[in-house]
């Protein structure tokens, strides 16, 4: 997200991480992002597309499967997390 955003300081250290990591990202990712930038962003979905594209190209992309489910719950009811941020982070951990 912060990749495409305006904030010259949080674009820079992604792009560092990025440059630093190998990048993963779950379904669970692409569709938050997607959903960030149609609605907050109000980015046409065109050029949505395309991002995702790239995120793709750059990222090595897990699918949620049942395990990450029962992750996220674990992780959810453990740190009192959000369940979507807990399923990202157990996508993440996988």
């Amino acid at each position: 997200m912060y990749l495409y955003s305006n904030e010259k300081d949080k674009k820079e250290k992604a792009i560092s991480v990025i440059d630093t990591y190998d990048c993963y990202a779950s379904t669970q990712v692409l569709n938050e992002l997607s959903n960030v930038l149609l609605r907050k962003l109000k980015i046409p979905v065109e050029t949505i597309k395309s991002i995702i594209e790239e995120v793709c190209e750059n990222c090595t992309v897990t699918i949620v499967d049942i395990e990450d489910i029962n992750l996220a719950l674990d992780i959810s009811n453990r740190y009192q997390f959000s369940y979507y941020d807990s399923l990202m982070l157990s996508a993440a951990i996988r």
